[in-house]
């Protein structure tokens, strides 16, 4: 089971691409364990994340749970719009005052590996890729921090989604299969890096983490994973309900076997 979260009364807790998969899990999972807190669940359109919240309140309620209690607001975010992101962040200051947990979650993999010679079309995958999974990244915390830097808590924190793909360890060791999304492994690396480089610049004020859910059944992949959603956010549970210098920060994290441990770069 997961530790009893030391929170204010409101934890308030931004999930970007949040509308379906493991952005949904998420909230999902954290809306067990925290029912005071307010989740803004990120999406491109309102009325896909209307949709989403609707899906949350009857998975609770599937489950046991009072999924109308619980505060989900829907924030519309497109996080490769940098207008967008402006937009999300004066809503939420003037809604809400600041951020506590900001769960950058929303990427995307585009099917191209190398060796098929089309050079525009293998450049437009990187291209796309690197900037909504990495510049997005930086660019949505730049905006946040401060809100974050305005959080109630004792320390806040910033989760950034990586994959077990962005470990060079085990991609190296030839013990993983040829991709074909090439750019989205490369682009989960640099996140890693991103999350590095975020945790030196930010020592003492904010926490920064990055983690691998694991291959989870999503229509990102087409359901093709063999981890259920839920279980793939139990890394971000765990980092979110631990106090203080429970988990090392500017380190990737991953769930497995019921423990939590710390993935190779």
């Amino acid at each position: 089971m997961s530790a009893t979260p030391i929170s204010p009364p409101q934890l308030r807790i931004l999930t970007t691409g949040a509308n379906r998969g493991i952005g949904f899990s998420i909230i999902q999972a954290l809306g067990t364990h925290l029912p005071d807190a307010l989740f803004l669940l990120g999406s491109r359109s309102q009325e896909a994340g209307e949709e989403a919240v609707k899906g949350l309140r009857k998975r609770w309620s599937d489950a046991g749970i009072d999924g109308e209690v619980r505060k989900v607001e829907v924030l519309v975010l497109d996080v490769s719009d940098d207008r967008a992101i402006e937009r999300a962040r004066s809503e939420v200051e003037r809604r809400w005052g600041g951020v506590d947990v900001l769960i950058n979650n929303a990427g995307i993999a585009i099917p191209y590996g190398t060796g098929k010679g089309d050079l525009s079309e293998l450049r437009s995958s990187f291209n796309t890729t690197m900037n909504t999974n990495v510049t997005s990244i930086a660019a949505v915390t730049e905006a946040f921090l401060p809100l974050l830097h305005a959080s109630s808590i004792d320390l806040p924190k910033i989760i950034n989604i990586s994959s077990g793909r962005a470990s060079l360890a085990r991609s190296s060791s030839g013990t993983m299969a040829p991709t074909m999304v090439v750019s989205y492994s490369i682009s989960k690396a640099a996140v890693n890096a991103l999350t590095i480089e975020m945790q030196k610049s930010e020592r003492g004020t904010v926490d920064v983490y990055c983690v691998n859910p694991g291959f989870c059944s999503t229509a990102f992949n087409g359901f093709k994973g063999t981890k259920d959603p839920l279980l793939g956010a139990e890394v971000v549970v765990r980092l979110v309900l631990a106090e203080r210098g429970k988990y090392r920060p500017g380190a990737f994290w991953e769930f497995e076997d019921g423990e939590m441990r710390e993935v190779p770069w």
